[in-house]
């Protein structure tokens, strides 16, 4: 989340130190001229700037008598650079502040304070226009000019070092801002001129450098001493730029209504004070904005959003970089929900303004680049996307802006591994290590994430050696931030187990057991609890879906009983064949009921239907989506029977339908019965507003007449509240024994009964949707439902283990399917009218090994 940035307050506090010393009225012969810029300075003093600077403008038409290389000339430039940059008129700043410093600096035995004003003024406003570099080298060469001992030297060297250290927050350098902060603090204290320089604001700043450190605790500790501070002060201003600052970090922790609460004080506070059209108003949407975003209210996101563009373009124009920041979001906005169409031609907006305002070589068009680049992967652009990329890291290149890059380079290993380009892609991960290795800014949990990705890339190529250091790096920095002993390091556990089996490396083998043992034994949530149901693979092979959650005792569980033949026999006979093939999905973000609202159903829908018709080549025509406002519980049942998939599979026909929402189990006079929620649910009726599975299997069973069904249930049905979890409640177990399972239906459930479903801490997508389909493109697009589930469960087990600490693990369960697990890309009997691609002949049965060793990435977002 943006910073919002006192900068004001920065520079109130360099011209406190200059008021003393510097003599910034000037008593001109000219009895016309003085009267105007008595006028302005009475005006600026009043902080009523658009007033003073017309009288300042008046000044400067009866300002003939003055030469032009004169110090109060530059000094009336001075005083009109200065209202401009107040405004946000970054290019009329500049000019006036440049001729004021060329004129300063030729200025016979002038006084060090009337060059070093004007010089920390010009930083400001290149730290406006977001030309960091420029603003920096200003900022130091202000600061070598008061080097040495003596109050006020010391006072002016933590002046600019809180300039600096403010700076260094805008840069994304925490570290540096952090380090340079603390140093204005410590020379703060050290002089009797302490007074002249606000501690609340440079504990405010210092609490921004500890959050962009995700140390939050620090955090909260220092905003809130410097949010007591402006209350005692009374100084509205700090105290509604604070309570920004200190709500971003409650965000950050998931205290959305905490956040809420306080950003709305503050937005208060500034439309009392600036005007409800003001760029400190306009700021506090945008940040306000983020916790909507967070909290997955994507409508009031949109409209704060709208707002803040809105009054930045009246105040600055279209092309302003504040408008190209406010729009950046809006594409988070819109990627959420799926809207790709409208988040492409959104970033591309934003990649043509940052280009043309700033230059092309600058952080910000870079970043514009990689955000059309992570567009356009959703889309499957893939060349595009890579182009999007490259360009952003060679911009990032230049800048030696080393983690901004390394990030880039984790999205781009990704696009290569989706165009098939392995080794392209482990080179990439392993470039990255390097610089996480080297660099104190660099998130540790990103980084065992990397490490964990070059050991899942290592186990496909078979270089288990490799892989092997690559987890016991990933294992250092997980210890070191979780503990030892944390379920956050058992994912990494069990692979190194199986990659130390397969060197035959026994002994230390036993020893990561040992450890596994310990660390489930200490948490109980980490047992799989008995299944009441016979869960397994199709065709009676593999291991129990159901197994998994206590790795001391992995049991088999029975398979369900099926009447063809297993997966291991001969194609059935073509008289079975699948002729064809439809799909139903169904993903709900934005529900009737904000309150429930989640953040990535809908993409999830939209990503799997895209799947679909893309890599499985299901007629476009035969896949059906419905989201949000179009998955009502009416819409969702019509479509179902008559009004469409009942209507058109026949019984040779395999029918996936997918649905990614909420799942909760109603009151006790439900009997325990489970129910979807659809988009007009209301969750406290559930009984006359939900979709009950048993409801929902029978619509299935009666009216869908193929006999080859896949459900694909990407739900919690325990429920929970917290950020990146699905459901409602947590009471009464949803019970899979309940439910009407069909002849020939196939069904698989995002986690156990007992569980929550996760939404990824590092893309776009719920853990359960994401590796679904990476499970289906296994074997060159050739995996079978058997072997993608397995894929599925120990990738989902893995990462949610490593990100949460919590088990998620999958559920898969038949009744007497008919034929060999289908292959969902396989080409079937018939061509729909109008499909694109497919081919005639009928889906072949495929191998029933599993082979578990298949690799998976992440990334650092």
């Amino acid at each position: 989340m943006p910073i919002l940035t006192n900068r004001a307050a920065v520079l109130t506090s360099v011209m406190l130190l200059l008021s003393a010393n510097t003599v910034l009225v000037v008593q001109a012969a000219e009895p016309l001229y003085s009267m105007y810029y008595q006028e302005g300075s009475k005006l600026f003093k009043e902080k009523r700037l658009q007033e003073a600077l017309d009288k300042f403008k008046e000044a400067e038409k009866n300002s003939e008598h003055l030469k032009p290389d004169s110090l109060d000339k530059a000094k009336l430039d001075e005083f009109i650079g200065q209202i401009y940059c107040r405004l946000g008129e970054d290019k009329q700043a500049e000019d006036y502040l440049k001729k004021t410093l060329a004129i300063k600096k030729n200025v016979p035995k002038i006084a060090d304070w009337e060059i070093y004003g004007t010089m920390m003024m010009l930083g400001t406003v290149y730290r406006n226009a977001n030309r960091f570099e420029e603003s920096e080298q200003l900022y130091k060469q202000g600061l070598s000019m008061f080097q040495g001992k003596g109050p006020l030297k010391v006072l002016i060297q933590a002046t600019t070092l809180y300039a600096l250290g403010t700076l260094y927050l805008e840069m994304s350098r925490p570290a540096d801002a952090k380090m340079t902060l603390e140093a204005a603090i410590k020379l703060r204290n050290q002089t009797m001129l302490k007074a002249n320089l606000d501690e609340q604001g440079l504990l405010d700043a210092l609490g921004r450098a500890y959050r962009m450190e995700q140390r939050l605790g620090d955090a909260e500790m220092y905003l809130k001493k410097a949010l007591a501070m402006a209350e005692d002060k009374k100084s509205l201003d700090s105290i509604a730029f604070t309570k920004v600052n200190l709500g971003s970090v409650y965000d950050d922790q998931g205290r959305y209504a905490e956040a809420r609460k306080l950003m709305e004080e503050a937005r208060e506070i500034l439309e009392k004070l600036h005007g409800p059209d003001s760029s400190q108003v306009a700021t506090c949407c945008s940040n306000l904005a983020e916790v909507a975003i967070n909290q997955d209210r994507y409508a009031e996101a949109e409209s704060l959003i709208a707002r803040a563009v809105g009054i930045h373009e009246k105040l600055h124009g279209a092309s302003h970089t504040s408008v190209g920041c406010d729009l950046s979001k809006m594409i988070s906005i819109l990627r959420n929900q799926g809207k790709y169409a409208k988040a492409e031609e959104t970033a591309r907006v934003c990649v043509d303004l940052f280009t043309k305002t700033l230059g092309p070589d600058k952080q910000e068009t870079a970043q514009a680049h990689l955000q059309l680049a992570l567009v356009l992967l959703d889309e499957k652009k893939l060349p595009e996307a890579e182009k999007e990329s490259r360009t952003a890291i060679a911009i990032l290149d230049k800048l030696n802006r080393s983690v901004a890059r390394a990030i880039a380079l984790i999205n781009l290993a990704e696009i290569e591994q989706e165009m098939k380009n392995v080794d392209e892609a482990r080179k990439l991960f392993k470039e990255v290590a390097i610089v996480g290795e080297g660099n104190k800014d660099f998130d540790p949990a990103g980084l065992a994430r990397v490490y964990s990705d070059l050991a899942k890339m290592d186990i496909d190529q078979e270089k288990f050696g490799d892989a092997e250091a690559s987890l016991r790096k990933s294992l250092a920095v997980r210890e070191k931030l979780y503990g030892i002993d944390s379920p956050r390091t058992l994912g990494d556990r069990k692979l190194l187990e199986k990659v130390l089996e397969e060197q035959k490396k026994t002994t230390d083998a036993q020893v990561v057991m040992a450890q596994i043992q310990k660390i489930v034994m200490a948490n109980p949530d980490l047992k799989e609890k008995p299944s009441k149901i016979k869960t397994g693979m199709i065709g009676g092979t593999g291991t129990g879906a159901g197994t998994g959650g206590d790795t001391t005792t992995r049991t088999t569980v029975p398979t369900s009983p099926v009447s063809a033949t297993s997966a291991n026999a001969s194609p059935i006979a073509s008289k079975d064949a699948i002729r064809n093939r439809y799909a139903l999905v169904v993903g709900i973000s934005n529900f009737a009921d904000p309150a429930i609202n989640l953040r990535y159903a809908a993409k999830d829908a939209v990503d799997f239907a895209k799947f679909l018709t893309s890599d499985a080549h299901f007629p476009v025509d035969n896949v059906k989506l419905l989201t949000d406002k179009d998955a009502t519980r009416d819409n969702i049942i019509k479509q179902l029977g008559g009004g469409w998939l009942g209507r058109r599979a026949g019984p040779d026909d395999l029918v996936v339908i997918y649905v990614s929402s909420h799942g909760s189990t109603a009151k006790d006079e439900a009997g325990g019965v489970n129910f979807l929620v659809a988009h007009d649910t209301e969750p406290e009726a559930l009984l006359s507003t939900g979709i009950p599975m048993q409801w929902l299997s029978q619509i299935i069973k009666e009216q869908v007449h193929a006999r080859r069904v896949v459900l694909v249930m990407d739900v919690c049905h325990s429920g929970a509240s917290a950020g990146g979890q699905k459901g409602l409640i947590r009471e009464n177990q949803f019970d899979l024994t309940k439910v009407p399972i069909g002849e020939g239906q196939a069904i698989i459930c995002s986690s156990a009964p007992e569980q929550v479903s996760w939404e990824s801490k590092t893309y776009a997508n719920s853990v359960f949707t994401r590796k679904l389909i990476e499970g289906l493109k296994q074997n060159n697009g050739q995996a079978d439902l058997n072997q993608a589930f397995a894929y599925l469960k120990d990738q989902v087990e893995a990462e949610v283990l490593r990100d949460r600490g919590k088990l998620q693990t999958p559920i898969f369960f038949n009744k007497n399917w008919q034929g060999p697990a289908p292959v969902l890309t396989v080409s079937t009997a018939v061509r729909a009218p109008g499909a694109a691609g497919g081919t005639a002949g009928a889906a072949s049965a495929a191998s029933a090994n599993i082979n578990n060793r298949t690799g998976v990435r992440s990334k650092v977002r």
